[in-house]
């Protein structure tokens, strides 16, 4: 009996970007990580692209990419942003569809309904563009159609079904507890959920049906039911911190299954390695020595039905979902279903922030027929093809898209307008992310998300909207009470973390001129999603004039304002945005606003009125640019204050040492002092030997951590690690095709220093630099090997011993050394 193991891993993060600037903010629960994305990408991601398999001493024996042994999707929102955060993840995943293409003759990876939508819920319309922009957007990515689709929750009706069916999908993943009955096809009788339990170690097919019941010929679709005791056990109960023990679960799962039993997993991704540490070496392990030991079958669910084609059918409840016993309940109820919270919490919040969004959904959809109807043959049909410019916003590719829907050859302002229009129907779109009804509030990170992308998508609307869309939505948001007593309700959780995340061309205007209050000339540059070029520009002492044309690179709508800005003390900035003024007003505006903004600001109220300008100052930016904002304006007093320290701890180094040795305590503030000079003065030492390896030239550098250790403080080794590091890191790459075995054993000697100076070091960017040498060079250079005396012999021993320092299982090499080493050790001509 072959077993067919499948383990597929559902790879998603709602989408986190503000949505007018198109950038992650600042996320401190995610510490410290920058956000949530940057930490499950470090924790999970990519160790899965890369993952360690270790022998029994804990060594590492083989790196292996997991997305080749496992299906999987991937969040299209969420590939968006590895794309540009991560390529090598991407380009891993890539990888692995091609190799497994090639092994199975179906590729690993499959689509996923585009941004995480509960379809059950959504309209028929919506639900065609969320399946249709998964698969476009797969298309894009891997180079081929779909064999599957990925149903956020796994939520279905017969509805959603469909759709698949019509879009050409083979086969569907879902939860044995959604279906109702089976039969083995051909027979009359159903076995129904109330006699037995579904055997999950089969294929089933779904047929499609008319309006009476009757099945359509043979169209339908498969559908894989993972095994929800191991499912759940991978998930919750641990089962990834023992791969031999996993192994043999598997392997009891299949006894008294079918004669091909088929054992199918299905598990959010983030299980390996984000929700259980070192779980993708778990996975790594099963699938690189557990699995042929076994002798199971590691395969996908496309390549299984292909030789295995379903001889049962099955029918759904009516509604389900993997993540909710009450249908679809928890994603527009107070079901009993949810994540996290405090006693005697409630999701009451749910309904009125279903209906909230549901009746903004109709409103936009009624503006966006009426607005789109003189522009396009067909809006919805544009619709589902926008996906094509969120893939390629270029100019080429705006031209295509408006020769094929454009009724007539539009002006530039019309297509603004349709894009526009179009626009405000992608944020309504990610606005129903599944996530902002999963957890325990509506306060939740997640919530507060969506209903940014709602809060864009009324702005969006605003110059079509014939009522105030945001009063309301705020009218629903009221009832929703947050368990949470500082934050009310919906309304409040508005006021305060949604509205506040809107930026406008204003703030773009204003951070282009701010460039100039810091000293630096005004270029184009792009800010905040609008592209920005400044004329004319006028400098009048400390203050900076320009106009600036803002070209929104969404919707490519243009803006002109006339704007100036100046410093406000050391540590903030006053712009005023007006637009761009009358005939002849250009220089008229240059005189008001020197007067309006000098000092003192004697005029500058009645002059923002007169200009309907728009005042910003640091604190009206985003945290993430206010704080590099502030930093660079730090900067300039930062060197002032280190030589003031220098100073400051010259002077209390020797009565330091003396308290010290007398078993006395340093106060703090002299503590704080010496830390802080000694941590930067140690980073800096290091970048100025650039990577030197004569231990000699790191003496002073040695000298200043044994001091600190002798006077008990604990130094900020983290950028002097980061810096070394990385300088290793580049050292290792610039050597792994080469020859130099001094440069191999410089490496080996940094790798001291960096002990000796107890740094830390990035060991997985490292080691996956080694590998490919230890995979493909090493073996060969070994194949070649004759003489101890040969060149070769001592790069060879340079390779192993930096491979020893990283952690490499070497036993294997030097056992292959071993005996032309022993042949001339006894060799009286070998020795002078």
């Amino acid at each position: 009996m072959a077993i067919h193991l499948v383990i597929h891993g559902h790879f998603y993060q709602p989408p986190r970007e503000n949505p007018w600037t198109g950038e992650i903010e600042r996320q401190e629960g995610a510490a410290p990580y920058h956000d949530w994305n940057a930490r499950i990408l470090a924790e999970c991601y990519e160790p899965n692209a890369r993952s360690r398999v270790l022998d029994e001493d804990g060594r590492i024996q083989d790196i292996v990419n997991n997305y080749e042994r496992i299906s999987f999707n991937v969040g299209p929102t969420l590939l968006a942003w590895l794309n540009e955060a991560a390529p090598e993840v991407v380009a891993a995943l890539l990888e692995a569809d091609r190799v497994s293409r090639t092994r199975l003759g179906h590729g690993n990876a499959i689509a996923q309904a585009y941004n995480h939508m509960i379809l059950p819920l959504a309209t028929r319309r919506d639900r065609q563009t969320q399946i249709s922009w998964g698969i476009r957007e797969f298309e894009s990515r891997f180079g081929r159609r779909p064999e599957a689709m990925w149903l956020p929750e796994t939520a279905v009706d017969a509805q959603t079904m469909e759709l698949l069916v019509r879009a050409g999908m083979r086969y569907v993943i879902l939860s044995p507890a959604q279906a109702v009955r089976w039969r083995p096809l051909g027979e009359s009788r159903w076995i129904t959920a109330a006699e037995a339990e579904l055997d999950p170690r089969r294929p089933y097919r779904w047929q499609l049906r008319d309006a009476q019941g009757r099945p359509q010929g043979d169209r339908g679709i498969d559908i894989g039911f993972y095994h929800a005791p191991l499912s759940r056990g991978i998930s919750f109960q641990h089962y990834l911190r023992d791969a031999g023990a996993l192994a043999s679960r598997i392997a009891e799962a299949a006894v008294g299954g079918p004669r091909e039993p088929l054992i199918l997993v299905a598990t959010d991704g983030e299980s390996f390695g984000h929700h259980e540490k070192f779980g993708d070496m778990c996975l790594a392990t099963l699938s690189a020595r557990e699995a042929p030991a076994r002798g199971f079958s590691v395969t996908n669910l496309a390549a299984y039905l292909t030789q295995h084609p379903p001889t049962w059918e099955v029918e759904l409840l009516p509604v389900s979902a993997w993540s909710c016993s009450h249908g679809v309940g928890r994603w527009r109820e107070d079901c009993g279903c949810s994540t996290g919270g405090g006693p005697g919490w409630n999701q009451r919040w749910r309904r009125p922030l279903r209906e909230g969004l549901d009746r903004l959904r109709d409103s936009l959809a009624e503006i966006f027929v009426e607005e789109t109807a003189p522009l396009l043959h067909d809006g919805w049909a544009a619709r589902d093809d926008y996906i094509e410019l969120q893939l390629d916003p270029s100019a080429a590719a705006r031209d295509a898209f408006f020769a094929r829907h454009a009724k007539r050859p539009l002006t530039e302002e019309e297509r603004a307008r349709a894009l526009r229009l179009l626009e405000m129907q992608h944020q309504a779109m990610l606005m129903y992310a599944s996530c902002g009804w999963f957890f325990a509030d509506i306060s939740g990170i997640e919530t507060v998300q969506n209903l940014r992308y709602a809060w864009r998508a009324i702005e969006l609307a605003e110059p079509f909207a014939p009522l105030d869309l945001e009063a309301v939505l705020l009218e629903h948001l009221e009832r929703a009470k947050s368990n949470v007593p500082a934050r009310k309700d919906g309304r409040h959780v508005w006021e305060q973390a949604v509205r506040p995340a809107r930026v406008t061309a204003h703030e773009a205007a204003a951070r282009l001129l701010l460039e100039g209050a810091l000293g630096r000339d005004l270029t184009p540059q792009v800010r905040f999603r609008w592209s920005l070029t400044p004329d004319p520009i006028a400098r009048e002492e400390d203050l900076t004039l320009a106009g600036v044309r803002a070209v929104s690179q969404v919707t490519g709508e243009t803006l002109r304002f006339a704007g100036a800005c100046r410093r406000e003390g050391r540590f903030d900035f006053l712009a005023a945005i007006a637009p761009w003024p009358a005939a002849q007003g250009w220089e008229s505006f240059l005189g008001e606003a020197k007067t309006a903004l000098g000092p003192g600001h004697p005029d500058l109220t009645a002059w923002v009125g007169r200009h309907a300008a728009r005042l910003v100052r640091l604190g009206d930016f985003l945290p993430d640019e206010r704080r590099a904002i502030l930093q660079e304006m730090l900067a300039e007093t930062q060197g002032s204050l280190e030589h003031a320290l220098e100073l400051l701890c010259a002077e209390a180094i020797p009565a330091a040492r003396a308290m010290v040795d007398a078993g006395m305590a340093l106060p703090a503030w002299v503590r704080a002092s010496l830390e802080a000079t000694w941590s930067r003065q140690l980073a800096e030492a290091l970048q100025k030997l650039d990577g030197v390896s004569d231990p000699a030239r790191y003496s002073g550098a040695m000298d200043l951590v044994d001091q600190a250790r002798h006077l008990g403080l604990a130094l900020d080794l983290a950028p002097a690690s980061l810096w070394f590091g990385r300088m290793l890191v580049h050292r290792l790459e610039a050597i792994a095709a080469g020859s130099d075995v001094r440069a191999w054993q410089e490496v080996l000697e940094l790798f001291h220093i960096a002990t000796r100076l107890t740094l830390s070091l990035p060991e997985r960017p490292l080691q996956d630099r080694l590998f490919p040498v230890l995979r493909e060079r090493l073996p060969a250079l070994l194949q070649g090997l004759k003489d101890p005396r040969d060149p070769a012999y001592e790069l060879v021993s340079a390779m192993l011993a930096v491979s020893s320092r990283l952690n490499f299982r070497t036993e294997e090499a030097r056992e292959r050394l071993r005996p032309l080493e022993e042949r001339f050790a006894t060799d009286p001509a070998y020795w002078p």
